[in-house]
């Protein structure tokens, strides 16, 4: 066999021969009147690697003690392994052989053995439980705060039946994404009870309540379907958003008597509500929507911020409101921080020459799968050839 180099924390040393260990670590268990065992698996055995090597050269005693003193320096270093590559690793024993015969060489036996980082078991805030408890808690005050204003009791009756008018709209903006049975035949009885419902404020708000969260859920018993990978998440998730902003549709009523007064509040409560459940249950979402970079999720961040910010200043929000989205809206902030954090973040590359997209992404991370999300990222028309003198975004390896 050819001889190789190697290097052991930038040391190099020439290879003659070389084993690896491999295998799995487990404990073995033995039962009384039982003839056979039962070996659990506790993980991959670190490997372990065998050397024999040297160094040569009018030089070779100054090489020795470089490879000495490499081999008992603290911690793992990196080992450049002629077969396989770059690895983290201990020196675990060097034999050091020489004779008077062996000239300007010395022979060299290495044990390393693959290690890795020093890590304690740590405590991360479980941030999916905290939002989804958060956003419940500010729906809950939402509804609180639709039955305190909401009111046609000793009215006429079109105070209430302005408001059905409005739920029309909203029903009309959202149809399109129903996705499932469950939430079709759910939706068309709210739709066909609507005219009643605007009658009893409570069976109105746990309706719209219940409406916003299927078009996350599609009602099943899954609290993230929209992410599932069926055919409506990107519809779901349009109008989940479109909803946060919804009150255009409120006519704007002459406010000349305590009748009128009272429908435009019924109306502007009911949009109120609409928007702020629709926040919530956006906040659910995002709290378990994956990003492939920190400006994806720092962007999601932002214009979550922005449209719930709007909403905060709304002249009717209660003190009980206000408190319930600000805790929720902190905690969506924190999440969506601390996981961009750990995410790759977009830089610009140049392209020499006409590249393959495969050739690049191999270039860039060793990994020629990831030419796909370059071809997207950067809408490239055909993937074996992107064009010179062009900026490229990729994601950070």
């Amino acid at each position: 066999m050819a001889v190789r180099l190697a290097s052991f924390r930038g040391v190099e040393f020439h290879v003659d021969t070389h084993d690896l260990d491999a295998g799995r670590r487990g404990q073995t268990h033995v039962y009384p009147g039982r003839d056979t065992s039962y070996r659990e698996d506790l993980g991959r055995a670190p490997r372990g690697f065998s050397v024999q090597g040297f160094v040569i050269g009018d030089d070779f005693a100054a090489k020795r003690d470089a490879v000495l003193g490499a081999c008992e320096a603290e911690g793992p270093g990196q080992l450049v392994h002629p077969d396989y590559g770059a690895m983290q690793v201990s020196c675990l024993s060097v034999r050091v052989s020489s004779s008077s015969r062996s000239g300007r060489s010395v022979d060299l036996s290495f044990v390393f053995e693959e290690g890795g980082e020093l890590k304690f078991p740590s405590a991360d805030a479980d941030s999916r439980t905290k939002i989804e408890s958060l956003s419940l808690e500010s729906e809950s005050k939402s509804l609180s705060g639709l039955l305190a204003r909401y009111d046609v009791s000793g009215f006429p009756e079109f105070v209430g039946g302005s408001v059905a008018g409005v739920g029309a709209r909203f029903l009309d903006d959202i149809e399109a994404a129903v996705s499932t049975s469950e939430f079709r035949d759910y939706f068309d009885a709210f739709k066909a009870g609507l005219p009643t419902y605007v009658f009893d404020a409570l069976s109105l708000g746990s309706g719209i309540i219940d409406i916003i969260r299927g078009l996350r859920t599609g009602m099943t018993d899954t609290s993230d379907a929209i992410l599932l990978g069926d055919v409506r998440p990107a519809l779901a998730r349009t109008s989940l958003v479109g909803l946060t902003s919804f009150g255009a549709e409120v006519p704007d009523v002459p406010r000349e008597t305590p009748s009128r007064i009272q429908e435009s509040v019924n109306m502007e409560s009911f949009a109120s509500l609409v928007r702020r459940v629709a926040l919530s249950e956006d906040a659910r979402e995002l709290v378990v929507t994956p990003f492939d970079s920190n400006v994806a999720a720092i962007s999601a961040m932002s214009e979550y911020s922005e449209r719930i910010d709007a909403e905060l200043f709304a002249a009717d929000l209660g003190d009980d409101e206000y408190i319930a989205m600000s805790n929720m809206h902190a905690a969506v902030v924190q999440d969506l921080t601390t996981r961009a954090g750990g995410l790759p973040v977009i830089r610009s590359v140049r392209v020499a020459e006409p590249t393959p997209a495969l050739v690049l992404a191999y270039d860039l991370y060793e990994d020629s799968n990831r030419a796909d999300d370059i071809v997207a990222r950067n809408a490239v028309a055909h993937p074996g050839f992107i064009a010179p003198a062009r900026d490229i975004e990729v994601l950070s390896t």
